[in-house]
């Protein structure tokens, strides 16, 4: 714990290293605002709450000293004015915001607060869940997408002990990041190329930036880019079993790069063709050593 004094007449109280605010810490500035979390090379970044002496404040993630990510603003302790999306300090409108009835408050007996959209006296929308002290699971808050009570579309977990999560959601259980559909050759860790998918045409094909879900007879999910009905693009599958797919698609088959979560604890990492591991990939034991890298034909190692 360090303490710094500048020639302004603010001060920081907190985590310094190389002279420099990194970690966690206080600033006070000398018009009386103040803010409260992580920093990395003197920039605010990670998660931190900024308190304005007007009572207002800005409750969640951080980038070079700018709003970024998900965040709620709040006029004071008990009203919020947005809650969604952030980038550099601007507020991204979402789906759900757009649709946005009005902005309200549920208190719950054991102390948790959520402020954000409901419905049906649910929360529906986009919102922040603040958790009590005793959470088993020591959460602090969560930021991002509800649907009928669960957390479900993408978000950020904060935990108490500066840890979090950020991806995709899917009836309350975290399912991983969706990533963006590649167009370009691309080198990973300098261990292999990952190549995009080997359907010549893929490229041409119309993909929407938003994400659709499809609900399967065996309860299978699947959430992420949709073309004439088919899972195309990027995307996220999760099988009644508890395993889930992250990654390319084509015409409705696993192609391109992506990573396979096996419910035992494995994974998969790497190329696919035609719904196989085909290409060059890893597949990791439950772990996290390494069982087989190298090349794959059709769902087996090509020794």
């Amino acid at each position: 714990m360090s303490i710094i004094k500048y020639a302004d007449g603010s001060c920081y109280i907190g985590s310094v290293e190389n002279n420099k605010r990194h970690g966690h810490g206080c600033a006070y500035f000398t018009d009386g605002n103040v803010y409260d979390g992580n920093w990395m090379d003197d920039e605010m970044r990670g998660c931190g709450v900024f308190y304005w002496k007007t009572g207002e404040k800005y409750d969640g993630e951080w980038e070079n000293s700018q709003w970024n990510g998900w965040g709620a603003l709040f006029r004071n302790a008990n009203s919020l004015i947005y809650c969604g999306k952030w980038k550099n300090g601007k507020k991204v409108d979402t789906i759900s915001n757009a649709a946005a009835l009005e902005w309200q408050t549920i208190s719950y007996s054991n102390g948790g607060k959520y402020y954000g959209i409901v419905k049906d006296e649910k929360r529906h929308g986009c919102g922040i869940m603040f958790y009590p002290a005793n959470d088993p699971q020591t959460r602090d808050k969560y930021i991002g997408e509800w649907l009928c009570d669960n957390r479900h579309g993408n978000g950020v977990v904060f935990y108490r002990n500066n840890k979090q999560y950020s991806g995709y959601w899917i009836d309350d259980e975290e399912v991983g990041n969706i990533p963006a559909p590649r167009r370009k050759n691309k080198r990973a860790n300098n261990d292999f190329l990952i190549r995009t998918p080997t359907v010549s045409n893929l490229a041409n094909e119309p993909i929407s930036s938003e994400f659709q879900t499809l609900s399967y007879d065996d309860g299978g999910k699947y959430i992420g880019n949709i073309v004439g009905g088919k899972r195309h693009g990027s995307g996220i599958l999760v099988l009644p079993n508890g395993d889930r797919y992250v990654g390319e698609w084509c015409r409705g088959r696993k192609n391109g790069h992506g990573t396979y979560f096996y419910s035992i604890g494995k994974r998969y990492e790497g190329e696919w063709k035609n719904d196989h591991a085909d290409g060059l990939g890893i597949l990791y034991d439950t772990d996290g050593s390494v069982l087989y890298s190298g090349k794959w034909l059709d769902g087996l190692p090509s020794v």
